[in-house]
C-alpha cells in the first residue's frame, strides 16, 4: 500500500516561490503539486524537486532513491515532472571542497545544476568549462538523453512494480530522427504529454506568474487535480 508520494523534478516541481521567496522552503515543497497529489491521496510527501535541476538529475535522483529504498520500495508513489532539455549536471570530484548549495536531502552535493545560456554559480575549476557548452551539450543530444531517461525510469518502474505518474513542466518532449521510436514505446497511460505545467497554468487567467516564471498555489492546485483525472491517479 502507497504510504508516501516522491516528488522529483526542478522548480516547479519544488514549488519555488509559494511562500513569495525566490527559493525552495519546506512549505514550497509540501505544497507544489506533488505535495497536492500527496493530499489527495492521504499520504506523506517526499519532494526532491530544486532549483535548476535537470532531467540528468531526475533519473539519477529517481534511480538513486529506488536503489536505496528497495526493501519497501511499494511503499512509494512517484510523480516526475520532467523539466528543459537545455539543463545538464557537472560534478565537482571529491577532492575538491566545493559543494553546491542548497541540495535536497541525502543527495551527493557535490553535483552542480547548470543550464545552458545562464549564468550559474559555479565555482573554479568547473567554471572554466562553462563557457563551451553550448558547443559541447546541443539541444539534439539532450532531447535523445530525455527520452531515454523517460523510457529508463518506465521500465524500472514497471519491472518492480512500482506506482508512479510523469509530466513535462517546462516544455513537451521532442523526438527527434534518433530517439523516435521511442515514442511508440513509452505508456502514455502514466505520462502525460499533452499539455506542460507552465503552458496549462500560462493560458488560464486566473493563474498568477511570477517575474521568475512560477506559479501560485492555486495552479499547482489545478495541475494536481488534472494529473488525478487525466491519469486516473
Amino acid at each position: 500500500m502507497v504510504k508516501t508520494v516522491v516528488g522529483i523534478g526542478c522548480s516547479h516541481t519544488a514549488g519555488c516561490e509559494l511562500d513569495g521567496k525566490n527559493g525552495t522552503s519546506e512549505y514550497n515543497r509540501q505544497n507544489a503539486f506533488p505535495g497536492q497529489i500527496a493530499k489527495e491521496l492521504n499520504c506523506n510527501l517526499i519532494n526532491l524537486g530544486f532549483n535548476g535541476g535537470s532531467n540528468q538529475y531526475i533519473n539519477r535522483a529517481t534511480t538513486q532513491f529506488i536503489a536505496n529504498n528497495f526493501k519497501n520500495i511499494q511503499d512509494y508513489f512517484f510523480v516526475i515532472g520532467w523539466t528543459s532539455p537545455e539543463r545538464m549536471e557537472l560534478r565537482y570530484n571529491d577532492l575538491s571542497d566545493y559543494v553546491f548549495e542548497p541540495h535536497p536531502d541525502n543527495m551527493d552535493t557535490k553535483y552542480v545544476p547548470f543550464s545552458l545560456g545562464q549564468k550559474d554559480k559555479i565555482k573554479m575549476p568547473l567554471k572554466r568549462v562553462t563557457h563551451c557548452a553550448l558547443d559541447v551539450f546541443d539541444r539534439i543530444m539532450m532531447l535523445d538523453h530525455w527520452a531515454m531517461y523517460a523510457i529508463n525510469l518506465q521500465s524500472l518502474f514497471k519491472q518492480y512494480d512500482i506506482k508512479y505518474v510523469m509530466c513535462n513542466t517546462c516544455v513537451p518532449l521532442e523526438f527527434t530522427n534518433n530517439s523516435k521510436n521511442i515514442e511508440s514505446m513509452l505508456d502514455k497511460n502514466n505520462y502525460y504529454m499533452d499539455e506542460t505545467f507552465f503552458n496549462y497554468s500560462y493560458n488560464v487567467k486566473h493563474h498568477k506568474k511570477s517575474l521568475s516564471n512560477h506559479f501560485e498555489i492555486r495552479a499547482h492546485q489545478d495541475w494536481a487535480a488534472k494529473l488525478i483525472m487525466e491519469l486516473r491517479i
